[in-house]
């Protein structure tokens, strides 16, 4: 194997893939608070739509960074599962694409609830189109925008800290990677309160409505 296919494999390790997420998701969880709820409003002086309508200044970048901070955890839990997906030196079509939903029906060592599953269907339109650009390159693939809220934030953290456990988990020893590479041992000092890998759900978890899709 080339210098580089090696050098690629360790820059692929599940350590960096975290560090993305983790600093995406910082940055997400900062903008929404530092937004403090500031809004643009619309007004509409004639035809159908008269009156005016407000949204949220800082929607579809939040939304943008939690969906890459997520896709990038999922990802690398993947490759933490199973490190043959870097062999090559290149990336397996597994890991490709922003649908969220179906990378994580990949991942082997954990479930995902409906509501969950209904979130990463949100996210995933973010991060090709609703997070960077007013419209789609279709117009079959416009989506009805979803406003930035304290419950969507909120749901996105747990489901963070869900995946970010078990993606702990299974690097806290190290693993073997393709072609000689060894992945080093992670240690997150912010999850090691958690070192038995369990997670207790808030109870008003289950009182949140479950229609984040329509």
């Amino acid at each position: 194997m080339s210098d580089k296919k090696r050098e690629y494999i360790e820059l692929a390790a599940p350590q960096y893939w975290f560090s993305y997420a983790q600093e995406h998701l910082d940055l997400a969880l900062s903008t929404y608070d530092r937004s403090g709820g500031e809004e643009i409003w619309t007004v509409h002086l004639d035809g159908e739509r008269k009156g005016r309508e407000a949204r949220p200044v800082i929607t579809r970048p939040v939304f943008l960074l939690l969906g890459v901070a997520i896709e990038n955890l999922i990802k690398g839990t993947l490759i933490s599962e199973d490190p043959m997906l870097l062999s090559g030196g290149a990336l397996d079509r597994k890991l490709l694409g922003h649908n969220l939903r179906k990378l994580a029906l990949q991942v082997k060592c954990m479930g995902f609830s409906d509501q969950e599953l209904q979130l990463l269907d949100l996210l995933s339109d973010a991060v090709p189109y609703l997070g960077r650009y007013p419209v789609p390159k279709r117009f079959e693939d416009v989506r009805t925008e979803r406003f930035v809220d304290q419950e969507i934030v909120g749901r996105c953290e747990l489901l963070f800290q869900r995946i970010a456990l078990e993606f702990y988990r299974l690097n806290y020893n190290g693993l073997q990677a393709p072609n000689g590479v060894r992945f080093p041992a992670l240690r997150l000092s912010h999850l090691d309160s958690f070192l038995d890998f369990e997670v207790t759900y808030p109870k008003w978890l289950d009182q949140l409505p479950s229609n984040l899709s329509d």
